[in-house]
């Protein structure tokens, strides 16, 4: 049986051609499909699934790339016709992986990839998406010194929040530096801005 919970929804994908047999060329047809994002998880939903071969929008191909490996160039199609089969793509040998992208980065759940002519195995099908980029924490520091040659300095830190499961409109700033004295030990030194004069009240670590 077939079930799952929910779909994926991407942009990119590839199937990997492990072995071709026999002498006559090989090709398939690649089609592209954006379902609803709901589950099959009963006997005639799975049945209802393998046999439909695709539900939901038909969403065209922009653009495939076979890998062919081996120091031979990647053979790359723009723009390639989208028929009612999908897209034909012809040449397959063993060892091609097959990149299909959509048009202008639109969304598809479901890959239909139907054999035209020849014999082949398909060993490996997966997506193709960056990894997800951690939040990311950058602290500055800004120095600044008058004419009589006064000075200040501040420093400041600014989030930006992560891709994927990062992208949850959260930063986790790490926790300031606290310092605490006991009753019966010295004080904090003094900190004064550096200059000529010395600053009315003086600052303490708190």
């Amino acid at each position: 049986n077939i079930e799952f919970g929910s779909r994926k929804e991407v942009d990119a994908a590839f199937i990997d051609i492990v072995q071709v047999q026999g002498n006559k060329p090989a090709s398939l047809w690649i089609k592209l499909f954006d379902g609803a994002n709901d589950g099959v998880v009963t006997d005639n939903q799975s049945r209802d699934f393998a046999n439909n071969l695709g539900s939901g929008t038909v969403v065209e191909i922009g653009m495939i790339r076979i890998i062919k490996g081996d120091g031979i160039a990647d053979v790359i199609i723009n723009n390639p016709a989208n028929q009612a089969k999908g897209v034909l793509v012809t040449g397959i040998e063993a060892g091609d992986r097959i990149e299909f992208h959509s048009m202008n980065g639109a969304a598809f759940d479901q890959v239909l990839a139907l054999g035209e002519t020849g014999k082949f195995d398909i060993g490996a099908f997966g997506t193709l998406e960056p990894p997800p980029i951690p939040d990311k924490i950058l602290d500055f520091t800004a120095s600044v010194t008058d004419g009589d040659m006064d000075s200040a300095i501040a420093s400041w830190s600014v989030g930006i929040d992560g891709t994927g499961a990062f992208n949850d409109d959260i930063v986790i700033f790490p926790a300031p530096l606290a310092l605490s004295l006991a009753d019966d030990e010295d004080p904090a030194p003094e900190m004064h801005i550096i200059g000529e004069n010395w600053i009315s009240e003086d600052l303490y670590l708190a």
